[in-house]
């Protein structure tokens, strides 16, 4: 069950900084994603799948990670700001009735507690830290989470999400907090 509730099948960036200034997800990496452009964007044939390649527009760019996650960056220069987003391919119909609620649950905890930032103060401090815009939705077949900061956070805001998504820490206090939130977001 946890499994497809952590499937992530896409992540973007929309920024009004270029796509070279955003590295892969390997921090250990060295090449930065536009340098990628070429192979991940204009291939025909995608190796793993054998389907074609999305045709994108100027300052889109996408690759598709080896674990499977499937990044976009867009490069937008109208507004000063960076949103980072993640898609994880979950919601409702991926719950059994004993299940009920349960992705909608941890979309609420991703806000609460990470390694990082092991309790809401410090997550919500380091929020307003960064100036993020933050906010997150659960739908029948998917649930997103993102961050909007000015584009001079980006890497700032990278991190903060790394530490979200990868190390999420469930306090039993908070989730006896949101429990009762999210069943009345329910009814």
């Amino acid at each position: 069950m946890l499994t497809k509730l952590f499937c992530f099948i896409a992540i973007l960036a929309c920024t009004t900084c270029p796509a070279q200034n955003i590295t892969t997800a390997n921090p250990e990496a060295k090449e930065p994603l536009k340098e990628k452009k070429e192979a991940a964007n204009l291939e025909k044939t995608d190796n793993k799948s054998g389907t074609d390649k999305p045709r994108l527009p100027k300052d889109y760019y996408w690759m598709r990670m080896e674990n499977g996650l499937e990044v976009v960056v867009i490069e937008n220069h109208k507004v000063p700001l960076a949103t980072i987003e993640i898609a994880v391919k979950n919601g409702a119909y991926t719950e059994g009735p004993e299940y009920s609620g349960l992705s909608h649950l941890f979309e609420h905890m991703f806000f609460k507690a990470n390694k990082d930032y092991p309790d809401q103060e410090k997550f919500i401090r380091r929020t307003e830290e960064l100036g993020m815009v933050w906010n997150g939705t659960t739908d029948v077949e998917r649930v997103n989470y993102f961050f909007t900061f000015d584009k001079d956070s980006l890497v700032a805001g990278l991190q903060f999400m790394n530490a979200a998504i990868r190390f999420p820490i469930y306090r039993a206090e908070d989730m006896q907090k949101e429990r009762p939130v999210v069943d009345g977001e329910f009814q």
